[in-house]
């Protein structure tokens, strides 16, 4: 199976921040199950991440992923978070918008000289065993 992922992330703050722990991130992994912290413990297919503003004003930007998929079981996390070590506070935002297209990877062609090949011997097998079965019974 092949993925395509194309994200638009925004972000914007009120007031300006150094001191601050925030996060903008799309990430599809390997889902195999919640280790005791219940934590993911699969492996990423991607991880996105897109930058917050620390000065106030906004930022936004694009990402896309694309790549195969093997069979097995997969987790999607999505997640925006934006917080304060002290004051001053304000307003954090984030904003995600995105599409997953799944799709059926396409399968290696027969080659079209070799299959017609193949088909010729067989018609010429079939042809010669009814001459010889016909020829028999005269």
């Amino acid at each position: 199976m092949s993925y395509t992922f194309d994200g638009t992330f925004a972000a914007s703050r009120s007031v300006p921040c150094g001191n601050c722990s925030d996060s903008l991130f799309a990430t599809l992994f390997v889902d195999t199950g919640r280790d005791e912290d219940g934590e993911e413990n699969g492996p990423p297919v991607f991880d996105i991440s897109a930058p917050m503003p620390f000065n106030g004003g906004s930022s936004a930007s694009n990402r896309s992923a694309t790549g195969l998929l093997t069979p097995g079981k997969y987790a999607f996390l999505l997640n925006g978070s934006a917080s304060h070590a002290f004051p001053p506070s304000g307003i954090a935002r984030s904003v995600f918008a995105f599409t997953f297209d799944f799709s059926p990877a396409d399968a290696a062609p027969t080659p079209e000289p070799a299959s017609l090949l193949l088909l010729g011997t067989g018609l010429a097998g079939v042809f010669c065993r009814y001459r010889r079965r016909s020829a028999h019974l005269q």
